[in-house]
């Protein structure tokens, strides 16, 4: 009984973890600096294709792609994580619902997924790297308007 309950408190201790150990990294960092390179690349590929040599512009157009992409995988991961934890506690709490006693049942209700922090108050989800393409284009264009 008490090894489930150890087991369940260790998520608790491992979301913490995870955190602390995301605002070391430098994960958070390459995903700003992929937005930054899309952001740049996109727009010079657009503004300047006319006067760019073509193997400039393949250059550039493939930075962007790359730099898009990057970010989309990078901004991924711990949405991810954020997911399969939601699914792993749901799982338990359908699978513990009536086949334990009342302890553990209340452990199992109180459990909450993991969730990475970027910032102060947000949390990376699973549709979070399409909110970051999203920011990228939308920059890009918002960039492009203001060069017009």
């Amino acid at each position: 009984m008490y090894e489930s309950i150890k087991k369940h408190n260790n998520l608790s201790l491992l979301s913490t973890y995870i955190n602390i150990q995301f605002r070391k990294s430098l994960q958070f960092s390459l995903v700003i600096a992929a937005i930054l390179v899309g952001i740049l690349t996109s727009t010079a590929a657009i503004k300047y294709h006319d006067t760019m040599p073509s193997t400039m512009m393949y250059v550039v157009a493939v930075a962007g792609v790359d730099a898009t992409v990057t970010s989309l995988f990078i901004a991924m991961i711990p949405g991810k994580v954020n997911g399969i934890s939601k699914d792993i506690i749901h799982g338990w709490k359908r699978q513990y619902s009536c086949g334990v006693n009342k302890l553990e049942r209340k452990v199992i209700r109180s459990l909450r997924e993991i969730k990475i922090q970027f910032g102060t108050a947000n949390y990376f989800e699973r549709g979070t790297c399409l909110a970051v393409v999203d920011f990228q284009i939308l920059r890009t264009v918002d960039v492009l308007l203001l060069m017009a």
